[in-house]
């Protein structure tokens, strides 16, 4: 058994063990020096971007030998995005006939606003806890692309059911009440 006083440097001791130093520090505080096999306990390789981490970098997964997931939680996070994306691009293509390139134009001649009040979408998609992008206006008699909408504007012109003589007498009856 070592004495924690034998060694200056936590770092030292990890590199010439070829072990992580926080393994080096659990174990001097326990005054005993650790095996290999204690540290490998605590690191795991991440299948993604090749490099050994700690354990505490990896979700959860019961489905794996040892217990934890074989790609480090920010692999996994860039891989669930691109997923994410993916999917939300298939989905665009399928309903609107359009690609996300052709989403990001229309977005970047928006300026990232509703094209009927101009605002920034403020509405939070409860799955993801995120803002949601703007919704896809389009004419359900072609299926014409017509516009980027908020949730609150593409909400109000499926209640006027897209009639033009509807939205017009609900501007005639907010301009009557404005005027009393």
């Amino acid at each position: 058994m070592h004495n924690s006083e034998e060694f200056k440097s936590t770092k030292a001791v990890a590199e010439k063990l070829g072990i992580a130093n926080f393994t080096v520090r659990k174990c001097l505080k326990f005054n005993k020096i650790p095996t290999r096999a204690e540290s490998n306990r605590l690191i795991r390789y991440c299948s993604r971007c090749k490099t050994e981490k700690h354990i505490d970098n990896f979700h959860k997964n019961k489905a794996t030998k040892n217990g934890y997931d074989y790609r480090c939680k920010e692999c996994r996070k860039i891989d669930s995005s691109k997923r994410y994306r993916k999917i939300r691009d298939s989905k665009i293509r399928k309903k609107f006939g359009i690609n996300s390139e052709i989403y990001e134009r229309m977005l970047n001649s928006q300026n990232g606003r509703c094209a009927i009040c101009g605002n920034e979408e403020t509405s939070i998609n409860k799955k993801y806890n995120r803002i949601k992008i703007l919704a896809i206006d389009h004419d359900h008699k072609n299926n014409r692309v017509r516009g980027l909408l908020c949730s609150r504007c593409n909400i109000s012109l499926g209640g006027f059911k897209e009639d033009s003589a509807i939205l017009e007498r609900a501007i005639e009856y907010l301009k009557k009440w404005e005027s009393i």
